[in-house]
Protein backbone atom coordinates (compact mmCIF):
# COMPACT_ATOMS: atom_id res chain seq x y z
CA UNK A 1 0.00 0.00 0.00
CA UNK A 2 1.58 3.74 -0.72
CA UNK A 3 2.08 5.66 2.07
CA UNK A 4 -0.13 9.02 2.80
CA UNK A 5 3.35 11.29 1.99
CA UNK A 6 3.53 9.45 -1.03
CA UNK A 7 -0.66 10.79 -2.01
CA UNK A 8 0.24 13.64 -1.13
CA UNK A 9 3.18 14.71 -3.17
CA UNK A 10 1.33 13.85 -5.82
CA UNK A 11 -1.49 15.25 -4.58
CA UNK A 12 0.13 18.80 -4.50
CA UNK A 13 1.72 18.64 -7.80
CA UNK A 14 -1.84 17.92 -9.25
CA UNK A 15 -4.29 20.37 -10.48
CA UNK A 16 -6.41 19.13 -7.98
CA UNK A 17 -4.01 20.08 -5.49
CA UNK A 18 -2.92 23.53 -6.49
CA UNK A 19 -7.46 24.51 -6.51
CA UNK A 20 -7.02 22.92 -2.90
CA UNK A 21 -4.32 25.74 -2.30
CA UNK A 22 -6.17 28.38 -3.83
CA UNK A 23 -9.18 27.55 -1.66
CA UNK A 24 -6.88 27.53 1.63
CA UNK A 25 -6.08 31.03 0.62
CA UNK A 26 -9.22 32.14 -0.40
CA UNK A 27 -10.21 30.80 3.07
CA UNK A 28 -8.23 32.58 5.51
CA UNK A 29 -9.00 35.90 3.13
CA UNK A 30 -12.57 35.27 4.13
CA UNK A 31 -11.84 34.61 7.75
CA UNK A 32 -9.73 37.23 7.83
CA UNK A 33 -12.13 39.72 6.63
CA UNK A 34 -15.02 38.58 9.02
CA UNK A 35 -13.02 38.45 11.95
CA UNK A 36 -11.86 42.46 10.84
CA UNK A 37 -15.49 43.13 10.08
CA UNK A 38 -16.75 41.53 13.72
CA UNK A 39 -14.42 44.10 15.05
CA UNK A 40 -14.45 47.03 13.60
CA UNK A 41 -18.03 47.62 11.60
CA UNK A 42 -21.28 47.13 13.05
CA UNK A 43 -22.34 44.23 10.50
CA UNK A 44 -19.99 42.02 11.82
CA UNK A 45 -21.74 40.31 14.42
CA UNK A 46 -24.28 39.74 11.52
CA UNK A 47 -22.18 37.97 9.57
CA UNK A 48 -21.23 35.92 12.05
CA UNK A 49 -24.58 34.80 13.02
CA UNK A 50 -25.36 34.48 9.47
CA UNK A 51 -22.41 32.05 9.14
CA UNK A 52 -22.74 29.85 12.47
CA UNK A 53 -26.60 29.46 11.19
CA UNK A 54 -25.57 28.40 7.35
CA UNK A 55 -22.98 26.12 8.83
CA UNK A 56 -25.65 24.24 11.05
CA UNK A 57 -28.73 24.55 8.44
CA UNK A 58 -26.97 25.38 5.45
CA UNK A 59 -27.33 28.38 2.77
CA UNK A 60 -30.84 28.78 3.55
CA UNK A 61 -30.46 28.89 7.34
CA UNK A 62 -27.90 31.64 6.93
CA UNK A 63 -30.00 33.41 4.65
CA UNK A 64 -32.70 33.34 6.11
CA UNK A 65 -30.57 34.69 9.49
CA UNK A 66 -29.46 37.59 7.71
CA UNK A 67 -32.66 38.80 6.28
CA UNK A 68 -34.58 38.46 9.27
CA UNK A 69 -32.11 40.62 11.73
CA UNK A 70 -32.64 43.43 8.67
CA UNK A 71 -28.90 43.03 6.96
CA UNK A 72 -28.27 44.93 4.09
CA UNK A 73 -29.20 42.59 1.01
CA UNK A 74 -25.28 42.61 -0.18
CA UNK A 75 -23.87 41.22 2.54
CA UNK A 76 -26.71 38.54 3.16
CA UNK A 77 -25.69 37.58 -0.76
CA UNK A 78 -22.12 37.88 0.04
CA UNK A 79 -21.67 35.80 3.28
CA UNK A 80 -23.96 32.99 1.85
CA UNK A 81 -21.76 32.92 -1.84
CA UNK A 82 -18.58 33.08 -0.40
CA UNK A 83 -19.10 30.34 2.48
CA UNK A 84 -20.22 28.16 -0.04
CA UNK A 85 -17.62 28.37 -2.59
CA UNK A 86 -14.70 28.29 -0.11
CA UNK A 87 -16.09 24.94 1.40
CA UNK A 88 -16.71 24.05 -2.41
CA UNK A 89 -13.35 25.01 -3.97
CA UNK A 90 -11.46 22.95 -0.41
CA UNK A 91 -13.49 19.83 -0.47
CA UNK A 92 -13.79 19.52 -4.43
CA UNK A 93 -10.52 18.90 -5.62
CA UNK A 94 -10.51 16.48 -2.22
CA UNK A 95 -13.11 14.37 -3.50
CA UNK A 96 -12.07 14.26 -6.84
CA UNK A 97 -8.34 13.11 -6.56
CA UNK A 98 -8.94 10.92 -3.89
CA UNK A 99 -11.35 8.99 -5.99
CA UNK A 100 -8.31 7.98 -8.24
CA UNK A 101 -6.56 7.17 -4.99
CA UNK A 102 -8.03 4.35 -3.75
CA UNK A 103 -5.73 3.40 -1.32
CA UNK A 104 -5.65 6.31 0.34
CA UNK A 105 -7.43 6.86 3.75
CA UNK A 106 -7.22 10.26 5.08
CA UNK A 107 -8.60 10.20 8.70
CA UNK A 108 -11.76 12.67 8.69
CA UNK A 109 -11.76 13.47 4.84
CA UNK A 110 -12.37 10.32 3.71
CA UNK A 111 -15.57 9.02 4.70
CA UNK A 112 -16.98 12.22 3.54
CA UNK A 113 -15.54 12.54 0.32
CA UNK A 114 -16.98 9.00 -0.60
CA UNK A 115 -20.44 10.15 0.49
CA UNK A 116 -20.32 13.19 -1.74
CA UNK A 117 -18.62 11.01 -4.79
CA UNK A 118 -21.81 8.11 -3.67
CA UNK A 119 -23.98 10.96 -4.17
CA UNK A 120 -23.15 12.31 -7.61
CA UNK A 121 -23.04 8.79 -8.96
CA UNK A 122 -26.39 8.61 -7.87
CA UNK A 123 -27.55 11.93 -9.60
CA UNK A 124 -25.15 11.69 -12.54
CA UNK A 125 -27.45 9.55 -14.83
CA UNK A 126 -30.55 12.61 -14.53
CA UNK A 127 -28.07 15.59 -14.40
CA UNK A 128 -26.27 14.43 -17.70
CA UNK A 129 -29.28 14.17 -19.51
CA UNK A 130 -30.73 17.97 -19.12
CA UNK A 131 -26.43 19.20 -19.12
CA UNK A 132 -26.02 22.76 -17.62
CA UNK A 133 -29.41 22.78 -16.71
CA UNK A 134 -29.66 19.47 -14.88
CA UNK A 135 -25.92 21.23 -12.85
CA UNK A 136 -27.66 24.45 -12.17
CA UNK A 137 -30.99 22.65 -10.43
CA UNK A 138 -29.18 20.50 -8.59
CA UNK A 139 -26.59 23.57 -6.97
CA UNK A 140 -30.26 25.13 -6.54
CA UNK A 141 -31.83 22.14 -4.37
CA UNK A 142 -31.32 23.09 -0.42
CA UNK A 143 -31.48 19.04 0.63
CA UNK A 144 -28.61 16.81 2.48
CA UNK A 145 -26.03 16.45 -0.46
CA UNK A 146 -26.99 18.72 -3.08
CA UNK A 147 -25.46 22.32 -3.98
CA UNK A 148 -22.57 23.87 -5.15
CA UNK A 149 -20.10 20.92 -4.64
CA UNK A 150 -22.13 17.90 -5.52
CA UNK A 151 -22.76 19.79 -8.99
CA UNK A 152 -19.07 20.40 -9.10
CA UNK A 153 -18.62 17.27 -8.94
CA UNK A 154 -21.10 15.74 -11.56
CA UNK A 155 -19.82 18.64 -13.99
CA UNK A 156 -16.45 16.94 -13.61
CA UNK A 157 -18.25 13.46 -13.96
CA UNK A 158 -19.88 13.72 -17.29
CA UNK A 159 -16.56 15.44 -18.58
CA UNK A 160 -16.02 19.14 -18.01
CA UNK A 161 -12.69 20.16 -16.99
CA UNK A 162 -11.75 20.95 -13.05
CA UNK A 163 -12.17 24.71 -14.37
CA UNK A 164 -15.29 24.70 -16.11
CA UNK A 165 -17.13 22.68 -13.44
CA UNK A 166 -16.20 25.17 -10.94
CA UNK A 167 -17.07 27.67 -13.02
CA UNK A 168 -20.65 25.99 -13.57
CA UNK A 169 -20.96 25.66 -9.86
CA UNK A 170 -19.68 28.98 -9.06
CA UNK A 171 -22.64 30.39 -11.48
CA UNK A 172 -25.11 28.43 -10.44
CA UNK A 173 -24.32 29.26 -6.38
CA UNK A 174 -24.62 32.94 -7.27
CA UNK A 175 -27.75 32.35 -8.95
CA UNK A 176 -28.99 29.89 -6.44
CA UNK A 177 -28.76 32.21 -3.56
CA UNK A 178 -29.76 35.55 -5.19
CA UNK A 179 -33.73 33.04 -6.33
CA UNK A 180 -33.65 32.12 -2.36
CA UNK A 181 -33.27 35.66 -1.12
CA UNK A 182 -36.07 36.20 -3.79
CA UNK A 183 -37.98 33.51 -1.98
CA UNK A 184 -36.91 33.74 1.88
CA UNK A 185 -37.30 37.66 2.11
CA UNK A 186 -41.21 37.91 1.29
CA UNK A 187 -42.32 34.87 3.52
CA UNK A 188 -40.25 36.92 6.72
CA UNK A 189 -41.88 40.41 5.60
CA UNK A 190 -45.17 38.29 5.66
CA UNK A 191 -44.73 37.01 8.94
CA UNK A 192 -44.13 39.96 10.86
CA UNK A 193 -43.06 39.79 14.42
CA UNK A 194 -42.55 35.90 13.89
CA UNK A 195 -40.15 36.15 11.56
CA UNK A 196 -37.65 35.16 13.52
CA UNK A 197 -39.03 31.81 13.85
CA UNK A 198 -38.31 30.42 9.72
CA UNK A 199 -34.25 30.54 10.99
CA UNK A 200 -35.38 28.47 13.76
CA UNK A 201 -37.43 25.92 12.12
CA UNK A 202 -34.45 25.44 10.02
CA UNK A 203 -32.28 24.80 12.65
CA UNK A 204 -34.54 22.40 14.27
CA UNK A 205 -35.19 20.45 11.14
CA UNK A 206 -31.72 20.13 10.64
CA UNK A 207 -30.76 18.98 14.16
CA UNK A 208 -34.05 16.31 13.44
CA UNK A 209 -32.15 14.85 10.48
CA UNK A 210 -28.59 14.75 12.04
CA UNK A 211 -30.89 12.83 14.69
CA UNK A 212 -32.28 10.44 12.73
CA UNK A 213 -29.73 9.68 10.38
CA UNK A 214 -26.96 9.67 13.63
CA UNK A 215 -28.24 8.87 16.98
CA UNK A 216 -31.47 7.54 16.06
CA UNK A 217 -29.76 4.10 14.02
CA UNK A 218 -27.44 3.86 16.98
CA UNK A 219 -29.73 3.34 19.56
CA UNK A 220 -31.87 1.20 17.28
CA UNK A 221 -28.74 -0.90 16.85
CA UNK A 222 -28.28 -1.32 20.64
CA UNK A 223 -31.87 -1.78 21.75
CA UNK A 224 -32.44 -5.50 20.76
CA UNK A 225 -29.15 -6.31 22.27
CA UNK A 226 -30.31 -5.26 25.61
CA UNK A 227 -33.69 -7.17 24.84
CA UNK A 228 -31.44 -10.20 24.58
CA UNK A 229 -30.01 -9.44 27.77
CA UNK A 230 -33.47 -9.55 29.49
CA UNK A 231 -34.70 -12.56 27.85
CA UNK A 232 -31.45 -14.33 28.86
CA UNK A 233 -31.47 -13.00 32.39
CA UNK A 234 -35.12 -14.05 32.88
CA UNK A 235 -34.68 -17.72 31.15
CA UNK A 236 -32.10 -18.60 33.52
Amino acid sequence: MESKDSFFARFHESQEGKIFLLAVVLGLVFAGLVLTAAAFTDFGDEALYMIGYHIVAGRLGGISKGLEMGSEPILVFAVAFCLEMVLTFFFYPLAIYSSQEASARIPYINKPMIRAMAAAERYRGPVKRWGIVGILFLNWLPIYLTGPLISAIIARLIGFTNLSALTISTFGTALSVAAWMGTVDPILEASGEWAFILPLLLVAAAFAYFFKRKIYPYFKKSNPQKVNKNLNSESS
